[in-house]
Parts: C-alpha cells; sequence; structure tokens
C-alpha cells in the first residue's frame, strides 16, 4: 500500500510545498509465471537443434512458482531461474557425440570436445543462447490461475477469425440446407 501525505509549508515567499509518500511492505503472495520461446520467433532465430530443445518442438515453454510481491518481482526471479534453466541445457553441448558413441559411429576423444567447444565459442553460439529473450512472458497469482485460464481462452477466441469461420460455416450450412430443400 502506498500512503501519501501532502502538508503545505510556506516560506515568506509562500513557495514551498512537500510531499511525503510512504510505501508500507508489501506481502509476499505466489505467483505464476510462465516464460515461452518459440521457434519461429525474429528475435531468437531459434534453429531447433539439441541446444534449443526444440527439436520436432513448435515452443518452449518453462512454468515458474515463485514468492513475490509484486508481478514485476515475480517475473524479475523468473527470469533468473529460466537462465540457470538455460546454463544447465548449455552443459549438454556435448549429446550429439555421446549419442554417436552409444551407436557406435564415432569415438569421442578429448580433442573432438575442445575443438567442438572451440567451434560454439567462437560462433557465439553459447551466449546467443544464453542471453536470447522469451517470445512472451504471462504472469499471475496463483489464486487466479482458473480464472485467468478461461478468461485467455475466451479472449483468443473473441479477437481470433475462429468466431468470423464459425459464422461463416453456419452461412454455409445454411445455403446446403436451403439449396437441398429446393
Amino acid at each position: 500500500m502506498v500512503y501519501r501525505e501532502i502538508s503545505h509549508h510556506h516560506n515568506d515567499d509562500m513557495s514551498e510545498v512537500s510531499e511525503k509518500v510512504t510505501i508500507l511492505p508489501l506481502e509476499s503472495r505466489t505467483y505464476i509465471v510462465v516464460i515461452t520461446y518459440f521457434k519461429n520467433d525474429e528475435t531468437n532465430q531459434l534453429d531447433g537443434g539439441n541446444f534449443a530443445q526444440m527439436e520436432g518442438e513448435e515452443l518452449v515453454a518453462s512454468r515458474y512458482k515463485v514468492n513475490a510481491t509484486s508481478c514485476e518481482n515475480a517475473i524479475h526471479q523468473a527470469m533468473k531461474i529460466d537462465k540457470a534453466r538455460r546454463m544447465e541445457v548449455i552443459t549438454g553441448y556435448i549429446q550429439p557425440f555421446l549419442d554417436r558413441m552409444e551407436r557406435g559411429e564415432e569415438d569421442l576423444t578429448p580433442n573432438m570436445l575442445e575443438s567442438f567447444r572451440h567451434y560454439m565459442l567462437e560462433g557465439g553460439h553459447f551466449v546467443e543462447f544464453y542471453m536470447q529473450e522469451p517470445t512472451s512472458i504471462q504472469t499471475y497469482l496463483q489464486n487466479n490461475e482458473s480464472m485467468i485460464h478461461n478468461k485467455t481462452i475466451t479472449n483468443v477466441f473473441d479477437m481470433s477469425d475462429a468466431k468470423d469461420m464459425t459464422e461463416d460455416i453456419e452461412d454455409f450450412l445454411k445455403k446446403e440446407g436451403e439449396q437441398e430443400n429446393e
């Protein structure tokens, strides 16, 4: 809560007014933050490889439950957690080599790993993956979750062409029925 107190003090020249704003400590509440990365996002240009963990997927969405005093703080906390998640993904950069070894296609040597690591560093792939921005972020109080889901579905439907498509289908079926009755 914010309380605002205005007090008027006048100097001899009547030029001074002071204002005091008091911010009381906010209560911590549980928020849900969903951070989503779309494969075809213009900003990130994810290629869907092992690094992005998006092979065959259109998006990667991570849902975080955090305690915070505001939506803004919840997003900040979730973004920090998401960066840690991406760092864990980066540690799997050797997975393609391990997969090939398991299939008996290649022997893994320290030189191969170092060469590949150097390639990834020189190309900026580690930094690019780590620094990418999400395509979307949604945050809400956990207690409002069912309301948010229901209203979001309704709003997306209302704002999309689906509503018009439904009317078009109804019109088509009416015309077909009229033609059959003639």
